[in-house]
């Protein structure tokens, strides 16, 4: 029998805010403990629920006023019923503004030129109009 499971995760999670998280599991014979393990930098946090077959379970990760900005990694882990693992990239982000950057093209080969969007939003995601930000791009190379 093939066990499966969905989980639904926002791309953004908003510091001083209750982030909603959901899973699905089908039916299996036991109930699913699935942990939610964010990290960025050096911070990490963690939250976690257990989720009987067939149900769909919402889980809560409250970030602090205090945790960083930026780019992070949110670990899935399902053991119980369904085993498995997934990691996805979120972007934290604070109640003052949000930077939407956008490439031209998915990968680069060396010495290419990469042009570059960015759109900085205010707390509800309305582009500002008028202002001046500095962005850094850094570049990550794989071999």
């Amino acid at each position: 029998m093939f066990s499966s499971y969905l989980v639904i995760v926002p791309k953004l999670l908003k510091v001083g805010y209750d982030n909603q998280l959901s899973v699905f599991i089908a039916d299996v014979s036991q109930p699913v403990e699935v942990k939610f393990d964010l990290t960025l930098g050096q911070q990490h946090l963690q939250t976690k629920i257990i989720c009987k077959p067939g149900a769909t379970c919402n889980a809560t990760l409250t970030l602090p006023t205090e945790f960083p900005i930026g780019a992070g990694e949110l670990m899935i882990t399902g053991t119980g019923g369904v085993t498995f693992e997934e990691q996805r990239n979120v972007i934290v982000y604070d109640n003052c503004h949000v930077l939407l950057v956008q490439t031209c093209a998915s990968t680069y080969r060396p010495r290419d030129i990469m042009d570059i969007r960015v759109v900085a939003t205010n707390e509800d995601f309305i582009p500002i109009e008028n202002g001046e930000l500095t962005v850094e791009i850094y570049v990550r190379v794989f071999f």
